[in-house]
């Protein structure tokens, strides 16, 4: 009921979309998004980030969520999104409603900057980065969020496995930089 009463809220103008994203990490983000033509996210939410990176680029801003449907059959993350896009007049963020791989099936190259923050199991950030890394562009950026825990992400994810034992090892990417649970990559080759 708390998301129903939230979405309400949204609608009535008298909240704001929620993100799990920190100011800090929000703002090494747009760093290095700012030039971008192309943006992709993975994990829309409500659409927080997707906002401020579509306000903080020239560029398209292309969101990927399943955003499945509550147990009233409404996605409430959907509607919050679309909501506030709405009454911003944010028209340069794409909502894609498919999981991360349908998605991934369909969309070119080109990529600027990929933020990966969907599906935190092992083997759904494994998926989303097989998928999605050779479609950015070299000299591209990469933000993986929740790779190390920090307060807004106390628990072990395998995010922050992937992470630690596999992206760290990958030959044609360097870690620029690191904020809080972010990581910010550039892709080399």
């Amino acid at each position: 009921m708390k998301t129903f009463f939230h979405l309400c809220k949204v609608l009535a103008g008298l909240d704001q979309p929620l993100t799990n994203v920190t100011r800090n990490e929000l703002s090494a983000m747009l760093k290095y998004s700012q030039a971008a033509e192309k943006v992709v996210e993975i994990g829309c939410a409500e659409g927080a980030t997707s906002m401020a990176l579509a306000g903080g680029t020239r560029g398209q801003v292309y969101s990927v969520d399943t955003f499945q449907p509550g147990r009233l059959g409404i996605c409430y993350g959907y509607w919050v999104a679309r909501t506030a896009m709405r009454r911003r007049g944010i028209r340069n963020v794409h909502l894609i409603r498919a999981s991360s791989h349908e998605a991934a099936k369909n969309f070119g190259s080109g990529i600027d900057f990929l933020f990966v923050d969907g599906d935190h199991s092992l083997t759904g950030v494994e998926r989303d980065w097989s998928d999605w890394f050779p479609k950015v562009k070299t000299g591209g950026y990469i933000a993986l969020h929740d790779c190390r825990v920090a307060t807004n992400s106390p628990l072990e994810l395998g995010s922050m496995q992937f992470y630690r034992e596999r992206l760290l090892k990958l030959e044609g990417l360097e870690e620029i930089e690191s904020v809080d649970c972010l990581a910010v990559f550039r892709k080399l080759q």
